[in-house]
């Protein structure tokens, strides 16, 4: 073989000859990666500009940096309520919807969940619908990857570039394999794709006066 690429994943001692890294960093071999990080963070800021201040974050295996970034843009709420799934390195909509139905059964309920990933948040979809909520009427959630399917379901993610990241990933291996230099490699951007999921949290009602408040002008 005459050169691999890591998808996600780290080459152990054993492995030989060019390498390249995909989605993941370690020091000293090629990588190409994106932004996701700064991308959690933005979607957290996303939610807390549209006035949310109960958010609970469901975070799969793999996505440490993902979850430090949102927490960094949602700490002057105080604790955060964090879901993590197990299992799988690979979170799938099942694993969302377990975590989604744990979190929506939070009292106070949150406002709105960020999903660190699509699968993630498609399963929190299901299961908000299943337990008789709209979205975004009674909760916004939001995902991070962009995956086919997610524009169907009106989904708020950031856009993870998996097609030239992929590109760019040949590329360099075919160099490293060639014995040239390969390009330079920077992260490449993340953007938001704001859809249908996410809208200012519903209105609430204040026990001591009866009056109608929104938490964004609230606050």
């Amino acid at each position: 073989m005459d050169g691999r690429v890591f998808l996600r994943n780290v080459p152990g001692a054993g492995v030989r000859g060019p390498v390249v890294l995909v989605d993941t960093v370690a020091e000293g071999t090629p990588s190409v990666h994106t932004d996701a990080a700064s991308a959690a963070g933005a979607l957290a800021r996303l939610l807390l500009d549209l006035g949310h201040r109960r958010i609970a974050v469901i975070a799969g295996p793999g996505e440490d940096d993902r979850l430090s970034a949102a927490g960094e843009s949602l700490q002057g709420m105080g604790p955060i309520s964090v879901y993590r799934t197990t299992g799988t390195p690979w979170p799938t909509d099942a694993h969302g919807e377990v975590a989604a139905r744990q979190a929506l059964r939070a009292n106070p309920r949150p406002t709105a969940i960020l999903a660190l990933s699509d699968p993630l948040a498609l399963g929190a979809l299901d299961a908000a619908r299943q337990m008789g909520l709209r979205v975004p009427d009674d909760v916004s959630i939001a995902g991070i990857d962009d995956l086919p399917g997610s524009d169907d379901r009106g989904l708020t993610t950031a856009l993870v570039p998996y097609r030239p990241m992929g590109e760019l990933a040949g590329r360099v291996l075919l160099a490293r394999i060639a014995g040239d230099p390969p390009p330079p490699l920077t992260p490449l951007p993340a953007p938001l794709v704001i859809r249908a999921t996410t809208a200012p949290p519903p209105s609430q009602t204040d026990g001591s006066t009866g009056k109608t408040i929104n938490p964004a002008r609230s606050m």
